[in-house]
């Protein structure tokens, strides 16, 4: 019906770049809601942390349309390997779109930048929290 590649490997790839996604939203939630004393002030600060993630990430603007000193914010962007995996894993990495598109990045190299972006995420949550508590002691 829409012409996706019928691969079992791609569509577990698919699906594991989809879940490192959701633990990625999950982590950058918890840290937001672990730097955040007070609950009724977490979903007023949460979109100046994800908007902000989701527009450096390339989905409303081309990389090459940013200013040269901005460039390097897309770098923070799990977003950003989240789309770039997907498509690599649906079309190919040697499909000239992509290459127009200068994306020089492996599908298995933005899973592992996921990861990364989740661990270290879920880190920074722990400092967080065991620092209030050591303050609330």
């Amino acid at each position: 019906m829409m012409d996706l590649t019928p691969d079992g490997g791609k569509f577990f790839i698919f699906y594991l770049i989809i879940v490192f996604i959701s633990l990625n939203g999950s982590s950058i939630g918890l840290v937001v809601g672990s730097l955040i004393s007070d609950p009724a002030y977490v979903p007023s600060v949460t979109p100046c942390v994800v908007i902000p993630v989701a527009f450096f990430a390339g989905l409303f603007k081309n990389r090459g349309d940013y200013n040269p000193w901005m460039s390097w914010i897309e770098y923070l962007s799990p977003i950003r390997y989240s789309f770039n995996g997907l498509l690599i894993n649906e079309v190919g990495a040697e499909d000239p779109r992509l290459i127009q598109q200068q994306l020089f990045i492996e599908a298995w190299e933005c899973i592992l930048a996921l990861i990364g972006f989740a661990i270290v995420l879920r880190i920074v949550s722990i400092i967080v929290l065991s620092l209030i508590t050591k303050k609330l002691e």
